[in-house]
């Protein structure tokens, strides 16, 4: 059996995929709103190097308006 510790597994870059298939208007409420800033703040939080690309597919026309309302939680230099 082969065991492998914590120590010797280190995250070189993390990639982000989301699939945005159904949102609509209908989601951008404060409960979902709260959770994806949670989201992007926990990822950021945890792994602030690693963290290199975040992609957003089968994104509908609202996500314009959705991008607007998440990107001041990113960091300047993301």
């Amino acid at each position: 059996m082969l065991t492998v510790s914590a120590s010797a597994l280190r995250l070189l870059q993390l990639l982000v995929v989301i699939d945005l298939k159904g949102l609509s208007l209908g989601h951008l409420s404060s409960a979902f709103l709260g959770y994806a800033k949670n989201y992007i703040n926990t990822l950021l939080d945890i792994f602030p190097e690693a963290a290199v690309a975040f992609y957003c597919i089968n994104s509908p026309a609202i996500m314009r308006v959705a991008w607007r309302l998440c990107q001041p939680w990113l960091d300047e230099e993301s």
